[in-house]
């Protein structure tokens, strides 16, 4: 992911299998092959997937573009944090699932079932029916934060401004440069 128009190929451990020419000259943001349903997610312009060598933009409500990375949920639904808000991927569909007022850029599920949600201004709480419930920490007041990884029970969070930030419970932990 991360690039201009080019070719999506998928291989065996011995084989290309297909490539599929990506012809639309837009932006791949992040990709996700679904083993459920056997297709690559890929988050763009149109929004869509492959499937047996062919794009297939998503129906939706309106949306035109997804930037964020694909996850899925516990219930094995599909979640994307893009720019106003989060969208489920159902079928072949896609529609938002909470409106937001600023521009998600990823989004990780707890084991609790609520969600934790970077965005361009912080990073916030919400609940399980996508509503926001309060800011994260103190220490993501105003940062922005790109990516959120879990990993048993500390949670990375690559910003923009602060590093490296590691939570673990109520503690909050900076790497950066100066380290």
């Amino acid at each position: 992911a991360g690039f201009w128009n080019g070719v999506v190929a998928e291989f065996s451990t011995s084989a290309c299998l297909s490539k599929t020419q990506m012809k639309n000259e837009k932006y791949i943001n992040a990709m996700f092959f679904d083993e459920s349903t056997d297709r690559l997610l890929i988050s763009m312009e149109p929004p869509g997937y492959l499937s047996a060598g062919k794009f297939h933009p998503f129906a939706s409500d309106g949306t035109k573009s997804l930037k964020g990375d694909f996850i899925r949920l516990r219930n094995g639904e599909m979640l994307n944090a893009s720019i106003n808000g989060l969208y489920k991927v159902k079928d072949d569909s896609l529609f938002l699932w909470s409106s937001l007022k600023q521009r998600a850029n990823c989004v990780i599920e707890r084991p609790d079932g609520k969600f934790i949600l970077g965005t361009n201004s912080g990073v916030y709480l919400l609940n399980e029916q996508g509503n926001i419930l309060s800011l994260f920490h103190p220490i993501f007041k105003d940062v922005r934060v790109d990516d959120i990884e879990k990993r048993d029970d500390l949670y990375f969070f690559a910003t923009r401004g602060k590093g490296l930030v590691i939570v673990e419970g109520d503690s909050a932990y900076k790497v950066d440069e100066s380290d």
